[in-house]
């Protein structure tokens, strides 16, 4: 179990400074790792581990999606 909880920060920059992350170079660096991580854990858990149909319904509607 884990236990999750919000907590409100604020950056703290010096006079001058501001934030060099750029969002349009963010968002698809991230996107990107989630999906990957994704369907990694689609093999190791649904695949590997412990065999269930998902494994074969996402892969088949993700492949349906790039044909289409």
């Amino acid at each position: 179990q884990c236990t999750l909880r919000e907590v409100e920060i604020k950056p703290v920059y010096r006079v001058g400074e501001q934030s060099k992350m750029k969002v349009m170079k963010v968002i698809p660096r991230v996107s990107r790792l989630l999906i990957k991580s994704f369907f990694i854990r689609l093999w190791r858990k649904y695949l590997f581990k412990d065999f269930h149909p998902l494994f074969i319904f996402y892969n088949y509607a993700f492949l349906a999606l790039l044909i289409t």
